[in-house]
């Protein structure tokens, strides 16, 4: 059952930072067949977000699975190229890794048919610059989720597929980055 809060949670789709550009272009020209998509939102304060974001605990509200189905979050993501399954409800974990070394880790392993072109240092470098760029504040701020099924329709449903949800509770910043390519 989905709580009081979705119904209530007043959310805003923003842009991104400029300076996120250089590592999305990157990670478009590997997955040449799909794409790399950064999408930016704003939460207005909720007493239930902020309890529950102060503790680090918005995964018992639901979130980022109930967060992603807000029409004002659907609208903003990318336009679906397929009918996702209806039944296929997304598995979001927490990644316990920093942020930037997955990300340069996914730059580096390039996609379906194209490899990264860059060194594994200016990746990891890259990767931090486009993370400091859009995550404001300190560390222990944020938290990761990564879900790597087919649960929307720009997905291809396929290896490559990833969606992080990056959440700064404190200030109310949401960030999903969804990628994928296809062979």
């Amino acid at each position: 059952m989905q709580q009081p809060l979705w119904q209530e949670l007043q959310v805003q789709s923003v842009s991104v930072p400029e300076e996120t550009l250089p590592f999305l272009e990157a990670l478009q020209h590997i997955y040449t067949n799909g794409g790399a998509e950064l999408r930016a939102f704003t939460v207005e304060p909720h007493p239930l977000w902020l309890a529950h974001a102060a503790y680090d605990d918005l995964d018992r509200l639901g979130f980022p699975r109930d967060f992603l189905r807000l029409p004002s979050v659907l609208e903003a993501l990318p336009d679906p190229q397929r009918i996702p399954d209806p039944s296929l409800v997304p598995s979001f974990f927490r990644l316990d890794e920093p942020l930037e070394d997955h990300l340069a880790l996914r730059l580096i392993s390039g996609g379906a048919y194209v490899a990264c072109d860059r060194s594994a240092e200016d990746a990891e470098d890259e990767a931090l610059a486009f993370c400091t760029a859009f995550l404001p504040g300190a560390p222990e701020e944020y938290t990761t989720y990564l879900c790597e099924e087919g649960w929307h329709g720009w997905l291809h449903d396929i290896a490559w597929d990833a969606t992080l949800v990056v959440v700064n509770r404190m200030r109310g910043l949401v960030w999903v980055l969804m990628l994928t390519d296809m062979d």
